[in-house]
């Protein structure tokens, strides 16, 4: 059953996280793809590296269209794609979980628990990082938009894994500092176009976000078992959402904080490293 899943990552400029990636996949013996969106790093050179991978060009334009395209376009039919960001790391208990649970012909998305690091240290206390769907029947398109971002259809037939995704990043700290401004650009025009809830709004106006996110994270969900990598995680939410704040500032003032007003660029240019917004309660975690 494994031979009939392929694996996709999408990349760009992901040197620091690729090796290890693909090196948690060579025990699945599972044939990859890394769809990279124009790396200007060593992503694609440490690709070649492995036997069972090939890096393929790749256009990417938000997170639901490139997961559309891959199980409606690029997985072969009556087979099964997985797709991972770089970051995460496939382990043998959730390779042998999912090589199981797709030959279930009820199912046709499944769901995984993640295991977040902070600085390569488990969290095993306080992650607010969701579960993501990670495997895909091909032949249908699975993801729909919601704002400017997306979300599975409600007919989808999922099933979650009992086994963990870990998602593990080492991209630098100065890297996650600079997407917050896209972030914050995101946030920012859901609000203008009426697209934000209650608490997205209510952030633009004062720093909510810095103290409650927080809070979850750290005492709600019981990041203070976690120690120091809870410590780092609870704060790098609120650094984060700081950040965020200060550009909403600037906008309100009439002095743009230097994110794009075109919502289509944005968009390309905040996913195109495929971050997770970490000041997201419901989906947060260190990018």
């Amino acid at each position: 059953m494994t031979s009939e899943i392929t694996v996709f990552i999408l990349a760009k400029d992901e040197a620091p996280n690729i090796r290890k990636c693909l090196d948690c996949l060579q025990a699945c013996e599972a044939t990859v793809v890394v769809l990279d969106s124009g790396s200007t790093d060593d992503t694609k050179n440490i690709v070649r590296q492995f036997p069972n991978a090939t890096v393929k060009d790749f256009v990417y334009r938000n997170h639901h269209l490139a997961y559309n395209e891959i199980t409606t376009e690029l997985v072969e039919p009556g087979s099964w794609a997985m797709v991972l960001d770089a970051d995460m790391e496939v382990g043998p208990l959730l390779w042998t979980e999912v090589s199981l649970l797709t030959r279930d012909d009820t199912t046709d998305v499944l769901i995984a628990p993640v295991q977040m690091y902070v600085e390569g240290v488990p969290l095993p206390h306080g992650s607010l990082y969701p579960p993501k769907p990670i495997v895909f029947r091909s032949g249908n398109e699975y993801f729909i938009a919601k704002g400017h971002g997306e979300k599975l259809a409600d007919d989808v037939r999922s099933r979650q894994t009992e086994a963990m995704l870990g998602h593990n990043d080492f991209k630098p700290f100065d890297r996650y500092l600079a997407s917050q401004v896209r972030y914050a650009g995101n946030r920012w025009r859901r609000v203008q176009a009426s697209q934000a809830g209650w608490f997205d709004r209510l952030s633009t106006i004062i720093p909510i976000r810095a103290l409650v996110v927080p809070f979850i994270s750290y005492v709600w969900r019981g990041g203070i078992l976690s120690g120091l990598a809870g410590l780092v995680y609870a704060l790098d939410i609120v650094v984060a959402s700081l950040i965020q704040y200060r550009c909403f500032l600037s906008e309100r003032l009439d002095k743009p904080a230097g994110f794009s007003t075109d919502p289509g660029v944005s968009q390309a240019k905040a996913t195109a490293s495929h971050d997770v917004d970490p000041a997201v309660a419901s989906a947060s975690a260190k990018s």
